[in-house]
C-alpha cells in the first residue's frame, strides 16, 4: 500500500488574540498620554495694598446755609360777605376773579330803599324822645318851684325825668344801628388785594353771611418753611416763640412766568410746636417791591441763612455710615470712629465732633471694610463750599 501524506493548513488567529491585542494597544496609548503631560507650575500669589481716597480733617469757622422749601401765601386773605340781606343793585367792575381793588373802594351794594327807610323811622323817634324830654323837663321845673318841702320824688319829676333821657339815649342808639346797617349795605375791600372766587351778580338776593369772593393781599406774601427741631439752634430760632420776633435772612428762589427766578424774604417768627416727625415750621415774609412779585401757590426754594459755627470739618455725604462713625485711617491702618454732626445736605457732611485737625477720613463709608485693614491712601478734595460761607479770619 502507499500510505498519502495529508498537508498540514495554517491556523487563524482567533477571537480571543483580537481582544488581546486591542486592549494592550489601548494601554499604550493611555501611558503615553499620562507621561507627556507638561509640568504644573505653581505661580507665587502676589498681594497688593487696597487704595482708599480720604479727606484731610480741617476744622473751619463757617455759616451754614440750611435748604428747605414752600408753597408761597398771601399774608392777609379774607372772605368776602354781607353782614345785611337785600337784593344786589350794583357791583364794581373790580369784583370779579382776578380784579384788583384797593382799600376802601366799594365792591358791590344793595338796594338801599329799605335801609333808608329804617334810619327815617329811627331819626324819628329819637325827635319824639327828645320832645318827651323836654316836656318832662318842663313839667319838673314847674314842680320843683311850687313844691312843698314834703314833695316825694314823683311830684318832683325825678323819675319820669330819668325815664325821658333813657328813651332819647335809647333812641340814638337805635339810630345809629340804623345808619350802621344802611353802611353795611355797601360791601367794601378791607384793604388793597387781588379778588377771587367771585360769585355775585346784579338782581341776586343775599341773606347776611352769604359768602360773594375772596380778597388777599398780593403785595404782602409769606412762605411756610418746614425745618427739622435739629436745626432750631443752627438759627438761632429757639427764642421765635413768646421772645419777640426773628429777623433771619432767606433767599427764595422759584420758577414763575416762564423763568426763574429769585426772591428776598426775611423770617419774622416761628410757628409753636413739632409735627410727629419732629418737624416745625418757619414763616418768611417776602420782600417784592423789586422786579416780578411773587404769586400765591408758586412752588419756592429756600435758602435760609445759619448762625456762625466754629470748628467745623467738611466731609463728603456718603463718608457717614448707618450707625452715625466714620473710617479713619490711623498708622496706615482703618480705625471706625463715631462723630458727631450738625447738618447734612446733598453733598456735604457737618461733622462738629469726633475728629481731629489733620486725621484722614475716608470718602466713602464702606460698610463691609474690616477694621485693622492695612490701606494706601489718596488725598481727594472735600466738597465743594456751595451751601456754607467760610468766614474769614
Amino acid at each position: 500500500m502507499v500510505a498519502v501524506k495529508t498537508p498540514v493548513s495554517r491556523l487563524k488567529p482567533g477571537p480571543r488574540l483580537t481582544l488581546l491585542a486591542l486592549v494592550l494597544l489601548l494601554a499604550a496609548v493611555v501611558a503615553g498620554i499620562y507621561l507627556k503631560v507638561p509640568e504644573t507650575r505653581v505661580q507665587p500669589r502676589l498681594t497688593t495694598t487696597p487704595e482708599v481716597a480720604v479727606v484731610i480733617a480741617e476744622p473751619r469757622d463757617l455759616h451754614l446755609t440750611l435748604a428747605s422749601h414752600g408753597t408761597a401765601r398771601a399774608r392777609d386773605r379774607v372772605k368776602l360777605a354781607m353782614k345785611a340781606s337785600g337784593e344786589v343793585v350794583k357791583v364794581a367792575d373790580a369784583m370779579r376773579n382776578g380784579g384788583w381793588a384797593n382799600k376802601g373802594d366799594m365792591l358791590l351794594k344793595l338796594d338801599p330803599q329799605p335801609f333808608l327807610l329804617e334810619v327815617n323811622q329811627h331819626e324819628h323817634q329819637l325827635a319824639s324822645a327828645e320832645l318827651h324830654l323836654e316836656k318832662v323837663r318842663a313839667n319838673a321845673t314847674v314842680a320843683r318851684r311850687d313844691a312843698s318841702p314834703r314833695a316825694t320824688d314823683f311830684a318832683l319829676f325825678k323819675p319820669q325825668l330819668r325815664e325821658a333821657e333813657a328813651g332819647v339815649a335809647a333812641a340814638k342808639s337805635a339810630l345809629d344801628m340804623a345808619r350802621q346797617r344802611h353802611e353795611q349795605a355797601t360791601l367794601r375791600a378791607p384793604f388793597s388785594g387781588r379778588l377771587e372766587e367771585v360769585r355775585v351778580s346784579p338782581g341776586q338776593n343775599l341773606a347776611a353771611g352769604d359768602p360773594v369772593g375772596q380778597i388777599y393781599s398780593a403785595d404782602r406774601m409769606e412762605v411756610r418753611i418746614p425745618v427739622r427741631d435739629e436745626w432750631l439752634s443752627l438759627l438761632g430760632a429757639i427764642q421765635g416763640v413768646g421772645n419777640g420776633q426773628l429777623a433771619i435772612p432767606v433767599s427764595l428762589s422759584g420758577r414763575f412766568g416762564g423763568s426763574e427766578r429769585v426772591w428776598p424774604a426775611m423770617v419774622s417768627r416761628r410757628e409753636g410746636g413739632l409735627s410727629r416727625n419732629q418737624m416745625t415750621w418757619l414763616v418768611a415774609e417776602v420782600d417784592s417791591s423789586n422786579g416780578v412779585p411773587l404769586e400765591p401757590g408758586v412752588y419756592v426754594q429756600a435758602a435760609i441763612s445759619g448762625r456762625e459755627q466754629e470748628a467745623i470739618v467738611v466731609l463728603p455725604r456718603d463718608a457717614l455710615m448707618q450707625d452715625g462713625s466714620v473710617w479713619v485711617v490711623h498708622e496706615g491702618q482703618l480705625k471706625r470712629r463715631s462723630v458727631t454732626w450738625i447738618y447734612r445736605d446733598q453733598q456735604a457732611l457737618y461733622v462738629s465732633g469726633g475728629l481731629q485737625p489733620g486725621e484722614a477720613v475716608l470718602a466713602d463709608g464702606y460698610a463691609h471694610l474690616l477694621e485693622g485693614t492695612i490701606v494706601a491712601t489718596r488725598i481727594v478734595p472735600p466738597p465743594e463750599l456751595s451751601a456754607i460761607k467760610e468766614i474769614s479770619p
